[in-house]
């Protein structure tokens, strides 16, 4: 038992320091080979504690937001995908992984019809495909609901098992893709129904939020929901 808690203790203080050499400036390639080794076997918890520790360790929570993509997008390639857990209908992880789901189709559609634009003349007109637009990102604002089951309900209850660094840095998280989404969705209310107006919106503000909102969901059904079936009692669900 001891040399397990030795070996995770190894590796929660290995992944720190590659993300300390990453925040300081070190070029992600440098960094892949030793992170690939030692991510291999590394699941949600250790991420969770890395995090913990940094924050622990007096680096403030904003300046662990700041690299906390950069460090994603490198261990993305490497985290261990391990099949998800199967999960009772109706229960709060299913809820949200449901939910997830929905926002990914949504998204998806987007993308389609900025593709779909991006061969057509700058000039042409495009009423239609701005009205769906608009709509989707409507849609798209209800995400501050899920956002704020997952703070009140999934962050309280780590917080209870001593595990708040990870949910200080996604609720700021949160916090960014919600004002993203509020210009995503005040730019397409004005945005010009052309193609060129559509493709500036695009590059402005559409793909960036997406782009987070996804970034976000990976982040939460790989880490978030997975620690949190390890962490919490059924009393607690």
């Amino acid at each position: 038992m001891s040399e397990l808690i030795d070996n995770r203790a190894r590796k929660i203080a290995t992944l720190k320091e590659i993300i300390q050499h990453l925040h300081k400036g070190e070029a992600p390639e440098a960094v892949k080979s030793q992170l690939r080794e030692m991510v291999r076997q590394t699941g949600p918890s250790e991420i969770m504690a890395m995090e913990q520790e940094l924050i622990s360790g007096g680096m403030p929570v904003e300046e662990v937001k700041s690299m906390c993509d950069l460090h994603s997008q490198v261990t993305r390639e490497v985290l261990v995908q391990l099949p998800a857990a199967s999960i009772a209908p109706g229960h709060p992880v299913d809820t949200f992984r449901c939910e997830n789901a929905a926002i990914r189709e949504v998204i998806a559609k987007t993308r389609t019809i900025f593709n779909e634009l991006s061969t057509r003349p700058d000039n042409e007109e495009c009423t239609p495909q701005l009205l769906q637009i608009k709509q989707n990102a409507n849609e798209l604002m209800d995400i501050d609901k899920h956002y704020q089951r997952k703070e009140h309900a999934l962050f309280s209850f780590l917080e209870k098992h001593g595990i708040s660094g990870p949910s200080k840095v996604m609720w700021a998280k949160d916090d960014d893709i919600r004002a993203s989404l509020k210009r995503m969705n005040q730019a397409a209310h004005i945005c010009a129904p052309t193609v060129a107006g559509c493709k500036n919106l695009a590059t402005a503000a559409v793909l960036p939020a997406l782009s987070a909102v996804e970034e976000m969901i990976f982040k939460e059904e790989n880490i978030l929901l997975p620690m949190s079936l390890q962490t919490f009692t059924e009393n607690e669900w």
